[in-house]
């Protein structure tokens, strides 16, 4: 279980680092638009951590092709759930791709789905193996105080998120 949290931090740090450098490109200029205090992004985590799981338990046997589609799926429907658990408890959203891109539903959209899930691939089966031996090296003092900010951070959140 510490390793799936410790996989979870590190790929939703990535996520809020990938997530920067694309507003960067796209939009020219620094768009900070997390909801947590700490700077990681639990959604791009979660896509990741979950084709990570699917993986292990397939024992690697699933095919790439069919990967790629519950990838594709993984990632809508965590961007799906979070965009929903956003608006309900804030009345408000933090993106909307009909802005963006021709979406018939504002919170999961074909075209940036699919690229996240292409992303996702590319994390699981080229960086993760090589990163996750040293993930699962960090000592348990890194472990800790980071799993007691992270759970503090959501409670921190939360409250504030329902004032």
């Amino acid at each position: 279980m510490k390793r799936y949290i410790t996989y979870l931090v590190f790929y939703s740090i990535g996520g809020y680092l990938l997530e920067r450098i694309i507003n960067l490109l796209v939009l020219s200029h620094w768009l900070d638009n997390r909801v947590f205090l700490g700077f990681y992004q639990p959604m791009y985590g979660l896509g990741v951590l979950f084709c990570i799981f699917l993986l292990e338990q397939s024992a690697g046997k699933i095919k790439v092709f069919w990967f790629f589609i519950i990838s594709i799926v993984i990632t809508a429907f965590v961007e799906t759930v979070s965009w929903w658990s956003y608006y309900i408890l804030t009345g408000n959203f933090l993106w909307n791709y009909k802005d963006a891109f021709p979406c018939l539903l504002p919170y999961t959209c074909f075209i940036p789905t699919t690229l996240f899930s292409i992303l996702n691939l590319l994390v699981v089966y080229h960086i993760h193996p090589i990163v996750k031996t040293y993930l699962d090296k960090l000592h348990p003092a890194f472990f800790y105080p980071t799993f007691s900010f992270i759970i503090f951070d959501l409670f921190w959140t939360l409250y504030h998120l329902l004032q």
